[in-house]
């Protein structure tokens, strides 16, 4: 089986495009919530309130490793606070096919209970159409719900935050490109009392 070489980014941004359209008001990458005391690859609210978490893995020796790292034994344990803990948790894997068959890096049965598994195929064929390689996503084993109790309010700020804050970072970057295409100089940074730092 031969898997395209996907990055995390390129995984990301698949989960992004598949479930940004079903049911999921928010979806952010690379995000540390510190109930969870971990950082996630990637994690969404869904539009009833429920927070999932995504794992990315792009190697076994990656996944095997992940799976000695605590919060999994939190997963585990059915009285361990909701809070700290996600609706529903997912690795996601790079997948390939076999005789038109969508085989993930990592077998299903190598999943935790705890965890949902999707897979992200996309073809290394070069004679087809660009936009028919994919990435295509797959759902391969459903997450359990690990709880029923929804985002907390501090979950949803500070995810809210950090969306916000790279927004304006962002908004920055293309205003000072933008500046120096226009002008051929570098953009002028600015000290707190907004006069131009030399």
């Amino acid at each position: 089986m031969k898997c395209a070489k996907l990055t995390e980014a390129k995984l990301q941004n698949a989960i992004d495009s598949d479930i940004g359209s079903r049911n999921h008001s928010c979806i952010i990458p690379n995000i540390y919530l510190p109930r969870f005391g971990n950082e996630s690859d990637l994690v969404s609210i869904t539009n009833t309130g429920y927070l999932w978490e995504y794992e990315i893995k792009i190697t076994k020796n990656d996944f095997y490793a992940d799976r000695r790292k605590y919060r999994h034994e939190r997963y585990l344990d059915s009285e361990s606070a909701t809070d700290r803990k996600p609706n529903r948790f997912w690795y996601v894997v790079p997948a390939g096919k076999e005789n038109g068959k969508f085989i993930p890096l990592i077998e299903p049965k190598l999943m935790p209970v705890y965890a949902g598994l999707i897979g992200v195929y996309e073809s290394t064929d070069t004679t087809i159409p660009e936009r028919e390689r994919g990435p295509w996503v797959r759902k391969i084993k459903s997450a359990p719900l690990l709880h029923k109790e929804k985002a907390t309010i501090e979950q949803v700020m500070k995810i809210a935050d950090v969306a916000r804050g790279r927004m304006w970072k962002l908004r920055y970057r293309i205003r000072a490109l933008e500046y120096e295409l226009r002008t051929g100089k570098e953009y002028p940074e600015f000290n707190e009392s907004g006069e131009e730092i030399q």
